[in-house]
């Protein structure tokens, strides 16, 4: 009798037990999943420690992080160097072409602006004439000058001290 009552009841109960069994197959897919995934980031992060102990990898891992900080500071302490070398090098320029007379001919003379960060640096001058051409260089800190300066050099500081990178680019 304890068998025909059994049967009676999985006959009732067959489709809650075949609902059950199911869903019990997708929970074990959905973790066969997740276990996968994380079986490949292991794989990555273990990559090169095949046989090796946990503490020997983690040793390891430690030691190459320790590197890493000592490199990160090293290049920190070079790059604060080359910005403050930086700073000392001809950043700004401005190339300004005139013509100095009237009756000699082109823009042969210039005024260049060389300045570095600080607005200190050269204004170099020619002036070209039919007959000769002269040169001159003038000091220049915080973008004046000790010298008189004409309006040419005056104008080709100013242009400089005012350019951005982009513009000093397309020279």
């Amino acid at each position: 009798m304890s068998v025909l009552l059994l049967n009676t009841w999985v006959e009732k109960n067959l489709f809650f037990l075949t609902a059950g069994f199911l869903f019990c197959l997708i929970l074990l897919f959905i973790h066969a999943l997740i276990i996968r995934k994380k079986l490949k980031k292991y794989q990555i992060i273990f990559k090169g420690y095949e046989n090796k102990d946990l503490e020997t990898i983690l040793i390891n891992m430690a030691e190459k992080v320790e590197l890493f900080q000592k490199n990160v500071a090293n290049f920190e302490t070079r790059l604060k160097d080359n910005e403050q070398k930086s700073e000392i090098h001809f950043q700004k320029w401005h190339l300004l072409r005139f013509k100095a007379f009237e009756n000699s001919g082109g823009d042969q003379s210039f005024a260049l602006a060389l300045l570095d960060g600080s607005g200190d640096g050269v204004v170099l001058s020619s002036i070209f004439g039919r007959e000769e051409s002269r040169v001159y260089c003038k000091t220049v800190r915080e973008g004046k000058s000790t010298y008189a300066l004409s309006g040419e050099e005056q104008e080709a500081i100013i242009k400089a001290l005012g350019k951005n990178s982009e513009e000093r680019h397309q020279h």
